[in-house]
């Protein structure tokens, strides 16, 4: 299953910094697979779950690792 993510998502990856465009569930024998585009380079890039950290969420006063 893919779904398109209709909210801002800002994620830590590898990568660095990403927005989320979609997730794709490929079931339950597999991770979820974040498929993002890289802030700093516009490349298009996907993660597995276990790759990836939610960050800039004001509501909860979060920020990414890098803005501490």
């Amino acid at each position: 299953m893919i779904h398109e993510l209709q909210q801002v998502l800002w994620v830590d990856t590898p990568k660095g910094l990403a927005l989320v465009k979609f997730m794709i569930d490929r079931g339950i024998d597999s991770d979820l697979e974040w498929v993002t585009i890289v802030n700093e380079t516009g490349e298009i890039w996907s993660f597995d779950n276990s790759d990836v950290k939610v960050c800039k969420n004001i509501t909860l006063n979060r920020r990414c690792e890098w803005e501490k």
